[in-house]
């Protein structure tokens, strides 16, 4: 519906209005018929019993959503390792149907060393995820002080970036 300066006329107006009190009407009966049940009374908790709860779930939440997205990317850079050693052995196997054309197998050769090099890279980079999930794992355990929020976030960050240089390796990988 596109909206323009013109005025609407007085039957445009009240049409609108018996729409809308008609869709209020059957609103309001639906709330009457549907009481707040067991499922939905989370709307009408106090201001009392929801502050005194705030403070420890916001705390669990923010370090939850930390640790997924911390999984989240760790899950990504794996794939992305998948795909690059799919197409490693793509090319071994592209290698293997250029045998006796000595241009092609040595261009197949090349670019089967620059892919092993990539899988490499990427390989370290898994440990140093590995190694970052675990060590923020470590970090949350009730044997340890807590970590603050920027620590946590640091962990979150730099497993994004290293998620983020695999997938970069991935695209070379594709390309090479």
């Amino acid at each position: 519906m596109k909206y323009s300066t013109e005025r609407f006329s007085s039957h445009d107006c009240q049409h609108r209005l018996a729409k809308h009190a008609a869709w209020q009407n059957n609103a309001c009966a639906w709330r009457v018929s549907h009481p707040p049940t067991i499922r939905n009374t989370h709307h009408t908790m106090t201001t009392r019993n929801l502050t005194a709860a705030a403070a420890q779930a916001d705390q669990a939440d923010y370090f939850t959503r930390v640790n997924w997205h911390i999984k989240a990317a760790t899950d990504r850079a794996r794939q992305a390792k998948a795909d690059i050693d799919s197409v490693l052995a793509e090319a071994k196997a592209k290698l293997e149907g250029v045998r006796g054309r000595e241009g092609e197998q040595r261009l197949a050769a090349q670019r089967i060393q620059r892919l092993e090099v990539i899988a490499a890279a990427a390989d370290q980079h898994l440990k140093e995820i590995d190694a970052h999930a675990q060590k923020y794992a470590t970090s949350l355990s009730p044997d340890n002080a807590p970590i603050s929020h920027d620590e946590a976030k640091g962990f979150w960050m730099d497993a994004v970036r290293i998620s983020l240089q695999v997938s970069m390796l991935h695209e070379d990988a594709r390309e090479a």
